[in-house]
């Protein structure tokens, strides 16, 4: 008996390709843009079937199943806003049909510049969809005073900054405004120089620092500084031995107090080898003046109102001095001294302790043959 073999040919399901190419109003291919295709078979909706995001060329494509004729609308999003809504093709069954799309987006270039010439270095650019607008959902942010970005048409906020911001506007970007031209302000600092009061103080010189290096100075307690690019800026006060510093953000003409210190607030923490605090020790502070603290439960001493410049700090434990060291002050701000065991019983003093130590004995002695020489001459 013989047995034949019945080969069965599987139906086919039928199909349609669909092909996109996406270009801006301005002839720009259209990168990472979404397609979707939706339509209607009798009262039923259909979709919508999506597209993979379009690459480099503005390219995408699609297989889906269709087994009639039908008249479709092909949506195109961009960054999230829609650029071509409810685009009317006819879709056939086993076919290859391709569609070049032209869509609401631009090629925005721009560029920033310094009103000196050329380009204005470090400077940014934000660009930002008005709110309750079609491009609400668009923030491009981009680091070159110089570049271009493409854009869905709408209302856009521009900002530029150098640092702070210095450019703000609502511009309309379309086919016919599509180039930004922003040329940098330069800007005016005002400032005057206050003490802890905002009372007036005398300051024997002030600098303008940008990026760290000296672009001005003035010896006046107050005055401006003129023809300034935006940007961060430091100013430094002196005056009677005292110094402060602030950083200003001009983007646009600004006035500004510089607060000169009386003196500088300044602590200092003393602790054993172990990190316990040194609780009741008496820190004495030798500059042009001398400053004394007790130290409290956390074994800190404070001083108030310290002028800048070297001092010599002493650590006492029952009047007899335990530790010495030099510091300078030029800020206000804590320290933290160390006092061993081994300095504190006297077994180990430092070079400064011996240096006083022995300056002492020497007048001892010296006092002594200053009295002895002067009975011998009595008698």
């Amino acid at each position: 008996m013989y047995a034949g073999v019945v080969q069965v040919k599987a139906a086919t399901t039928p199909q349609t390709t669909v092909k996109l190419k996406v270009t801006s109003l301005d002839g720009y291919p259209v990168a990472k843009a979404y397609a979707d295709i939706e339509y209607m078979i009798g009262n039923k909706s259909i979709g919508p079937i999506n597209f993979p995001a379009t690459d480099a060329r503005g390219q995408a494509n699609i297989t889906f199943p269709l087994n009639q004729s039908i008249n479709a609308d092909l949506n195109v999003t961009f960054m999230s806003t829609i650029v071509l809504e409810n685009y009317h093709i006819q879709l056939t069954p086993n076919t290859t049909l391709s569609f070049n799309l032209t869509v609401n987006v631009v090629n925005v270039t721009y560029e920033i510049m310094n009103p000196r010439g050329g380009l204005l270095s470090s400077a940014t650019i934000s660009i930002n969809g008005v709110q309750s607008t079609n491009v609400s959902s668009v923030l491009v942010n981009e680091n070159n005073p110089k570049g271009s970005v493409l854009l869905p048409t709408g209302i856009y906020t521009v900002s530029a900054y150098r640092g702070p911001l210095f450019f703000h506007a609502n511009l309309t970007i379309n086919l016919n405004h599509k180039t930004l031209n922003i040329t940098a302000p330069l800007l005016t600092l005002k400032y005057v120089v206050v003490g802890v009061n905002h009372e007036p103080a005398q300051a024997q010189a002030v600098d303008l620092l940008y990026a760290g290096s000296i672009l001005n100075s003035s010896s006046t307690s107050s005055g401006s500084f003129t023809e300034l690019l935006p940007g961060y800026y430091q100013m430094v006060a002196f005056g009677n031995g005292l110094t402060n510093s602030i950083t200003v953000a001009v983007g646009s003409n600004v006035s500004v107090e510089v607060v000169l210190p009386t003196g500088y607030y300044v602590s200092f923490k003393i602790s054993d080898e172990f990190g316990s605090p040194l609780v009741g020790y008496n820190v004495t502070l030798v500059g042009s003046k001398s400053y004394s603290n007790i130290t409290d439960s956390e074994g800190v001493a404070t001083f108030n109102g310290l002028p800048q410049g070297e001092y010599i700090v002493e650590v006492y434990s029952h009047n007899q001095l335990e530790f010495a060291t030099t510091s300078y002050i030029d800020s206000s701000g804590s320290q933290q001294l160390v006092v061993s065991s081994a300095t504190a019983n006297g077994s180990t003093l430092s070079t400064y302790v011996l240096v006083r130590l022995t300056f002492g004995v020497v007048l001892i002695i010296l006092a002594a043959l200053i009295l002895l020489t002067t009975k011998t001459k009595s008698k």
